[in-house]
C-alpha cells in the first residue's frame, strides 16, 4: 500500500466491539425472534414450488396427522424438559434456550395451521388447479405452468373442498383458479356431475376464478344420445367459466351461439416434437405391425376417435384409392397400407370393421389402443386420416399437431378447428361427407413428403411451445384475477 503512496495506520493494541442494544439480549426478545424463525422456516418452504404441492394436497386432518411429530415434541418440551430444568435449577441460560426452542416449534406449527387454512396472497404468482380427465392429462401445460413459477395442483374430476377453502378470496382479492382442462373427456355419471357442478357454484361463491381449455374430443362427432349428456356438461362449464381457452382460430365465430363467445381466449396449441419417447426405426416398427416389407406408403386412422360411419368412409376412400392406383401403369406397382387402431367410439364392438378387413390384405386393424404403443404407430406410419363426418365442432388439434410435429402428413376435414392449425405442405383439407374428396385428399398424401427446417423443428420443439403457452396463460391469470379483484373493490 506505501508503494501505492498510501497512508497506512497500524494500531496493534486497536479492539473492535460491537454494540448491542440492552432490549436485545433481553428474554422477549430472543424468545419471540425463536418463533418468528420458525414462522419464517415454513413460509420459506411454502414458497419451494415442489414443497407447495405437498403441503396443499390434503385437507386440515392430514395437515394436523402430517404435525404430530412437532406436536409430540413440543408437549415433551412444555411439560417434561423444561419442568425438570426448573425442577433441577438449571442455569437460566439452559431455560432459555428450551424456552427458544418450544417457541420455534410453536411458530412453525402455527404458521402450517395458518396456510392450511388460508394460503397467502402472492404479487405475482396466481394459484391454479387443473381439472383434469386423467392422470397425465394435462401434463405438459402443468409442468409448463410449474416452470413459470405458478402455484399449480392437479385434480382428476374433482375440486377439493380443502382446495377451494385455502384458496378463496382473501382481503377483497381473488387468489385462486379453478381450470378445467377438457371437461368433456370427464368419466362422471348424473350424479357425480351435479356434485362437481356444486363445488363449481360454490368455488365462484367463494371468489374464485374459473376459466376452462377446449381441444375438442371425440364426443361432439359422436352423435348418440349416450354421448349428449357430455357435451351438455361441457357446455354448462364453459358457460360458467370466466375464460374459455381454444386453439380454434376466430373463437366469436367458432362459439357464436353460446353465450361465452365474447369470453372465448385463442392459444395456439403448442408443438409437441420430442414429445414420446425413442422407439425402433420405421422398417422395424412396420414389421412389428405385420405391414409387408417395402411398403411403400401407410396410411393410420385411429379409430377410437371416430365413429363407425366415419371409419367405414375410411376403408371406403382408401379402397378406391388402391383401385384408382392399378388403374395406371405408371402407379399400378404401388401398394399402400392402411392401419386402423382401436374400436370405434360407438361401438362397443368392431366386428363389421373386421369383416371388411379380412377381405383386403391392405387392412391392417388393431383393436385395443394402447397410449404407450402411440410411437410406433406414429414411427410406422406416412399419415394420418381424420375422417371426421361433416359436425362444426369435431376435431382433436392434438393429435393433427403430434403427428405434424414428427414430419407425418395429416389429412383432415375442412372444419373450424383445423383452420390455420397447419402448414399446406403439412396438412390436407378435404370436404367432410365428400366421398370423392378424402379419395383425391389419400391420393395427394404421398406427394406431399415434407421435413422440417431448422427453424420449424425449434418452433415444434415440446418444451419452445409450451413454455411460450404457459407465459401466456399466466398472463391471462394475472389480468383476470385483477379483473375479478376489481369488481370486488
Amino acid at each position: 500500500m506505501r508503494q501505492q503512496h498510501y497512508t497506512v495506520w497500524y494500531d496493534p493494541g486497536a479492539q473492535v466491539a460491537h454494540r448491542v442494544s440492552a432490549a436485545r439480549l433481553a428474554r422477549p426478545f430472543l424468545v419471540g425472534r425463536a418463533y418468528w424463525q420458525g414462522r419464517s422456516e415454513i413460509l420459506a418452504e411454502y414458497a419451494d414450488i415442489e414443497r407447495y404441492q405437498q403441503v396443499t394436497g390434503g385437507t386440515l386432518l392430514q395437515t394436523v396427522r402430517s404435525l404430530l411429530p412437532e406436536i409430540r415434541e413440543l408437549l415433551s418440551l412444555l411439560f417434561i424438559h423444561r419442568l425438570l430444568l426448573s425442577l433441577a435449577h438449571r442455569p437460566t441460560s439452559e431455560r432459555l434456550v428450551a424456552a427458544m426452542e418450544q417457541a420455534h416449534i410453536w411458530g412453525r406449527i402455527r404458521q402450517q395451521l395458518m396456510l392450511s387454512n388460508h394460503a397467502p396472497r402472492l404479487a405475482n404468482s396466481p394459484f391454479v388447479l387443473v381439472v383434469q380427465a386423467q392422470d397425465q392429462d394435462a401434463e405438459w401445460q402443468v409442468q409448463a405452468l410449474l416452470k413459470q413459477g405458478v402455484y399449480c395442483n392437479t385434480s382428476v374430476a374433482d375440486i377439493p373442498f380443502s382446495w377451494l377453502w385455502r384458496h378463496r378470496a382473501h382481503s377483497e382479492a381473488a387468489i385462486g383458479i379453478v381450470h378445467f382442462y377438457r371437461p368433456g373427456a370427464f368419466e362422471l355419471n348424473y350424479w357425480q356431475r351435479q356434485h362437481l357442478l356444486f363445488k363449481l357454484w360454490l368455488a365462484q361463491r367463494l371468489g374464485l376464478a374459473v376459466v376452462s381449455t377446449d381441444t375438442g374430443g371425440w364426443w361432439h362427432n359422436v352423435r348418440s344420445l349416450p354421448h349428449a349428456s357430455r357435451r351438455a356438461f361441457e357446455r354448462k362449464i364453459f358457460a360458467c367459466s370466466h375464460t374459455v381457452y381454444t386453439s380454434t382460430r376466430l373463437p366469436e365465430q367458432f362459439y357464436q351461439q353460446y353465450p361465452w363467445r365474447k369470453r372465448s381466449c385463442f392459444l395456439a396449441y403448442p408443438g409437441l416434437r420430442a414429445v414420446l419417447p425413442p422407439t425402433i426405426g420405421k422398417s422395424l416398427a412396420q414389421i412389428q405391425l405385420g405391414i409387408p416389407t417395402g411398403t411403400d406408403y401407410v396410411y393410420l386412422c385411429l379409430m377410437h376417435m371416430h365413429t363407425q360411419r366415419e371409419v367405414l368412409q375410411c376403408i371406403e376412400a382408401f379402397s378406391e384409392m388402391r383401385a384408382l392406383l392399378l388403374k395406371s401403369s405408371a402407379t399400378a406397382s404401388l401398394s399402400p397400407q392402411l392401419l386402423l387402431v382401436g374400436i370405434p367410439r360407438d361401438k362397443k364392438e368392431a366386428s363389421h370393421i373386421v369383416k371388411r378387413a379380412a377381405l383386403n390384405t391392405a387392412l391392417h386393424i388393431f383393436l385395443e389402443y394402447r397410449p404407450e404403443d402411440l410411437p410406433i404407430y406414429v414411427t410406422a406410419c406416412d399419415a394420418v386420416v381424420m375422417p371426421y363426418c361433416k359436425v362444426k365442432a369435431a376435431g382433436e388439434p392434438a393429435i393433427a399437431m403430434l403427428f405434424y410435429s414428427y414430419e407425418r402428413v395429416v389429412i383432415s376435414p375442412n372444419l373450424p378447428r383445423f383452420h390455420g392449425l397447419l402448414p399446406t405442405h403439412a396438412g390436407i383439407l378435404y370436404t367432410p361427407d365428400s366421398h370423392s374428396s378424402l379419395v383425391q385428399a389419400l391420393l395427394l398424401a404421398p406427394k406431399r413428403v415434407f421435413k422440417h427446417t431448422e427453424k420449424e423443428a425449434t418452433v415444434l420443439d415440446h418444451r419452445y411451445g409450451w413454455r411460450n403457452y404457459a407465459l401466456l396463460l399466466l398472463e391471462n391469470y394475472q389480468a383476470l384475477l385483477a379483473s375479478l379483484s376489481k369488481k370486488k373493490l
